[in-house]
C-alpha cells in the first residue's frame, strides 16, 4: 500500500511512455498497469495508488475526446487484501488489490449497445471468463465479433490469466487487455486511440501526464505540480480521490467523507527505516546485469519502486519495522513481487 502518512495514494510523474504493442505488427501502444496493492501507471506515465474499495472504470471513452471511439469499458473492483478495514474512507492503513474485473464491449455504431458483458471472478480465476449477456463461458482461442462492423476480440486463457486482443478493419484498430488476480494491464494503439480514453488509466494523449487526472467533463482535477511533492498534501489527496470517484462503475455508490490525514513521528520514522531496508532488498535482487528499458531508466524505476516498497512495509507492519530488515517476513512480499515481476522480467537482463 502506498502509505504516505496514512494517505490513500501516491502520485509521481514519470517519463512518458509508448511501448511496442503485444502484437508486434501493430506498432506502438500506450500501456496502463495496475498491480499489487494496486500501484497504477497511466498510459501517459503518472504513477499513483488508489486505496478505497470501490469498483472503478480503468478505461472508458472520454466524452470530450476528439478521436476514435473506445469500444469497451474496463471495470475493476478493489478489495481489502491486507490488514485494514474494508470500506474505510478515512486514511486507511490497509492494502487494496484488484479483484473482480468486467469488460463491456459495445456496438458503437448502434447507439453504444452492449454486445458482450464479460466478468472474471478473482476467486475462481481458473474458470473461463463469462459473458453474462448471451453465450456464457468463453472458449480460449476463439475470436468473437462484437459489432456490426465485424470488429473482434480474441480470447486466450492461460491458467488464471485472461487475455483479450481487440482487432478491427482499420489496421490501427488494436487493444490488448490482460488480467490475472491482482494485476491488470491494458495496451491501446497510439495511432487509433490517442485522445479517446479516460478513467483511472488516465487521459491518454501522449502529453507526459500533465492532464491525466481529468474527469469526464474534461476538467483537470489536480494540478500536476502538486503531484511531485512528498508527502502529498492531504487536500491534494482529496482531489485525487474525487477524480477516482468520477469514474465509479456504479455512480450511485455511496461515498464516505473525505479523509483528514496527519503525519505522526512514528510514521515518519518507519518510512525512513523502511527505505533503508528496501534499498538492501533491491541490491540483493539485482546484483548484476543490464537494464534494457529504453524509455524509463533504472534510477527512475527504482525511485518509484522505493517509495512503494517503504510505504507497503509500513502498512504491513503497522509502522513497527525494525532495523533488522527481515526479508523473510511477509511485509516485503508486495515490494519483492513488483521488483521481480516488473523490473527483472521486463526490463533487466542478467
Amino acid at each position: 500500500m502506498l502509505y504516505l502518512s496514512f494517505i490513500s495514494l501516491l502520485v509521481l510523474l514519470c517519463n512518458s511512455n509508448l511501448y511496442p504493442c503485444p502484437d508486434g505488427s501493430q506498432g506502438e501502444c500506450g500501456r496502463c498497469k495496475g498491480h499489487d496493492d494496486p500501484h497504477i501507471m497511466t498510459f501517459d506515465g503518472v504513477f499513483y495508488d488508489q486505496h478505497t474499495d470501490y469498483c472503478f472504470q480503468y478505461v472508458t471513452e472520454c466524452p470530450f475526446g476528439a478521436n476514435n471511439p473506445v469500444p469497451f469499458d474496463i471495470c475493476a473492483c478493489h478489495y481489502d487484501c491486507g490488514s485494514g478495514t474494508p470500506g474505510e474512507r478515512g486514511c486507511p492503513n490497509n492494502i487494496m488489490c484488484i479483484g473482480d474485473v468486467s469488460l463491456t464491449f459495445f456496438d458503437v455504431n448502434n447507439g453504444y449497445t452492449p454486445t458482450f458483458e464479460i466478468s472474471i471472478d478473482y476467486q475462481n480465476a481458473n474458470n473461463p471468463a463469462q459473458d453474462v449477456l448471451n453465450i456464457g463461458a468463453l472458449t480460449s482461442g476463439n475470436s468473437y465479433s462484437f459489432d456490426a462492423a465485424g470488429n473482434t476480440f480474441l480470447y486466450i486463457q492461460n491458467g488464471n490469466e485472461h487475455n483479450f486482443a481487440v482487432y478491427g478493419s482499420n489496421p490501427n484498430y488494436y487493444a490488448y487487455i490482460s488480467y490475472s488476480p491482482g494485476d491488470l494491464e491494458v495496451y491501446l494503439s497510439e495511432a487509433y486511440f490517442s485522445g479517446s480514453s479516460c478513467g483511472l488509466c488516465g487521459y491518454f494523449d501522449i502529453d507526459g501526464g500533465s492532464n491525466d487526472l481529468t474527469d469526464a467533463s474534461g476538467a483537470i482535477m489536480v494540478n500536476p505540480v502538486d503531484l511531485q511533492n512528498y508527502p502529498i498534501d492531504p487536500l491534494v489527496v482529496n482531489q485525487i480521490n474525487d477524480f477516482a470517484n468520477t469514474y465509479l462503475c456504479d455512480p450511485s455508490t455511496p461515498i464516505g467523507a473525505e479523509p483528514s490525514c496527519v503525519v505522526t513521528p512514528q510514521q515518519e520514522q518507519c518510512f525512513q527505516l523502511a527505505q533503508g531496508c528496501c534499498k538492501q532488498l533491491w541490491n540483493e535482487i539485482f546484483k548484476g546485469g543490464k537494464w534494457l528499458n529504453p524509455i524509463i531508466t533504472q534510477d527512475e524505476f527504482f525511485d518509484e519502486w522505493l517509495i512503494g516498497c517503504a510505504t507497503d512495509v509500513c502498512a504491513q507492519t503497522n509502522n513497527a519495522i525494525t532495523r533488522s530488515c527481515d526479508f523473510t517476513s511477509g511485509a516485503f512480499g508486495f515490494a519483492e513481487q513488483a521488483a521481480v515481476n516488473t523490473a527483472f522480467k521486463e526490463y533487466f537482463s542478467g
